[in-house]
């Protein structure tokens, strides 16, 4: 029988259900890893119903700058503020990275001799962790989202289009799009007809890449080109939001969070 899943409120986060669970091995992959959960405020209030879900990769960042390189996303914020004005909140899962991030969250090999192991990690996430979860809480499994930046960007794309069943929204923050020369074109073109999706794009202009520069700016434009041609239609399926100002780090990510939310989820109570 696989361990009981242990979440222990966040103590210094005492006014929102902010939790940790034990560290997690995933076959195939080195190191352990917990999850990050935030619940709703009226989780306790309403437990018979089963709630949205928002699946984010880079768990650590989700919450404030404690354990973080470079600062938090702040999430839980946007969250009350969200609820504050009677607006969806989800029940969000942060997958937190192990030893080999970059390799953890690429579908594709990276370089030479640095391949990617996305789809063994998102396997396990729905296998094997994703039904213990569903015994613990009370979570709306079908039509959920999916987000991350830089590359859980990039595998937050491809899981709602590998996953369709699953997710239909997705939230991709400046999206390292580069693994394996660009792979992830070829794979979205594969796809002839794109329905039921809601997605969100941004890309900071003043972001910087020792040797692809604004490329990764124009390849994001481009992604929602292309997207756009296979079927999703601007505002209402696809939002393309550039950042003049927005740089390649957390501080610009949780900038720009409530405008993502309010276009993924609506902003209207």
């Amino acid at each position: 029988m696989p361990e009981a899943l242990r979440f222990q409120r966040l103590s210094r986060l005492p006014n929102h259900l902010c939790y940790r669970c034990q560290s997690l091995a995933v076959p195939g992959l080195e190191g352990k890893r917990p999850l990050s959960l935030y619940l709703p405020p009226d989780y306790f209030k309403e437990a018979e119903k089963p709630w949205p879900v928002a699946i984010f990769f880079d768990g650590h960042n989700l919450f404030d700058d404690v354990d973080t390189l470079a600062g938090g996303w702040h999430l839980h914020e946007a969250m009350a503020a969200r609820h504050a004005k009677r607006l969806t909140v989800p029940v969000v899962i942060g997958i937190h990275p192990g030893i080999e991030r970059d390799s953890e969250l690429s579908p594709w090999p990276l370089y030479p001799g640095k391949p990617g192991y996305a789809v063994t990690l998102m396997q396990w996430f729905h296998h094997e962790v994703l039904p213990r979860l569903q015994k613990q809480l009370l979570l709306q499994t079908q039509n959920m989202l999916i987000g991350g930046s830089s590359l859980g960007a990039l595998l937050a794309l491809y899981t709602a289009l590998e996953e369709p069943q699953r997710y239909d929204k997705a939230l991709v923050m400046s999206p390292a799009l580069w693994p394996d020369g660009f792979r992830i074109f070829e794979y979205v073109m594969g796809h002839s007809a794109l329905t039921d999706k809601r997605l969100y794009f941004d890309h900071g202009q003043q972001e910087d890449h020792p040797e692809l520069g604004d490329i990764l700016f124009q390849q994001t434009g481009v992604m929602v080109d292309t997207l756009t041609l296979l079927g999703l239609k601007r505002e209402r399926d696809i939002f393309w939001r550039p950042d003049p100002h927005g740089e390649h780090n957390e501080v610009s990510w949780s900038r720009r969070l409530p405008e993502a939310l309010d276009l993924i989820y609506g902003a209207t109570p």
